[in-house]
C-alpha cells in the first residue's frame, strides 16, 4: 500500500480532511499533520518522519497553502529527498517561486 503525505493549509481542512477520505478508499495510507498526532507530541518532529516514510508527497495548492511557511518547509525537505511530489490544484492562486521547483523536478526523473 503505498503512503500520501498531505501537505496543505489549515484553511483547506474541509477539502483536505474530504480529499483524504477519498485517498483511503481508493487504498492509498494517508498521513497528515492531525493524523496520529498527540497533545505534547514534537509535532514538527512527526512531521518530518511523516514525509520521510511516505512513497508519494502530495502539496494541496491554494492561496493560503502557497503563503504558510510550514507547506514550504514540507515541501523543500521532500523535493530535497528527490521523493515523487504530486499537486493538486484546489483554488487557483499564483504559484510562489519555491513551488515552481516541481517543472525541474520532472524534468529530472525523466531522465532517470
Amino acid at each position: 500500500m503505498k503512503r500520501v503525505f498531505l501537505s496543505y493549509s489549515r484553511r483547506d481542512l474541509v477539502f483536505v480532511e474530504k480529499f483524504a477520505e477519498d485517498l483511503q478508499k481508493a487504498g492509498y495510507a494517508v498521513w497528515y499533520d492531525l493524523t496520529d498526532l498527540e497533545g505534547g507530541d514534537r509535532w514538527a518532529r512527526e512531521i518530518q518522519d511523516g514525509i520521510r516514510t511516505s512513497d508519494i508527497f502530495v502539496i494541496v495548492i491554494s492561496p493560503d497553502s502557497v503563503k504558510s511557511e510550514w507547506v514550504e518547509r514540507e515541501f523543500l525537505f521532500a523535493s530535497n529527498r528527490m521523493m515523487k511530489i504530486v499537486p493538486v490544484l484546489y483554488r487557483m492562486c499564483e504559484l510562489p517561486l519555491w513551488l515552481l521547483n516541481l517543472r525541474s523536478f520532472r524534468k529530472d526523473t525523466k531522465n532517470r
